[in-house]
């Protein structure tokens, strides 16, 4: 599947709230990228203006040097979507997470982003 760039602008503040080993289900054993580099989920909670907050989980290669309570920043955020068995959602990975620059919360814009959408409706804010 396509990978697909997140605009880091529009998410808004980004808060780790966990970081733990990726595992395999079956075995338990920490997972690794095609060079052998340990997989980590760093869970973040973020609030994109106008809407309400959720966790995304992204994974990255190497130990994450951030800690739970941290402002964080990713480099080369993707989003990608998945299905298997009938289930579909998002998954998401970064190059790298690392602790936000001082003063790392961005201003927050006046007015919410228009909505692609329109005003043909969709799912609910």
């Amino acid at each position: 599947m396509r990978n697909v760039p997140v605009d880091l602008a529009r998410v808004g503040v980004c808060l780790c709230v966990s970081k733990e080993q990726k595992t395999d289900r079956e075995t338990g054993a920490q997972r690794a990228n095609r060079d052998g580099v340990p997989l980590w989920t760093v869970g973040v909670a973020v609030r994109p203006v106008g809407y309400r907050a959720s966790v995304i989980e992204v994974t990255v290669a190497g130990e994450p040097v951030v800690e739970v309570g941290q402002v964080v920043s990713f480099a080369n955020l993707e989003a990608s979507l998945w299905e298997i068995e009938g289930r579909a959602g998002l998954a998401y990975r970064a190059d790298s997470v690392t602790m936000a620059p001082a003063g790392g919360i961005p201003p927050v814009p006046e007015t919410p982003p228009a909505d692609p959408r329109g005003s043909r409706g969709g799912a609910a804010k």
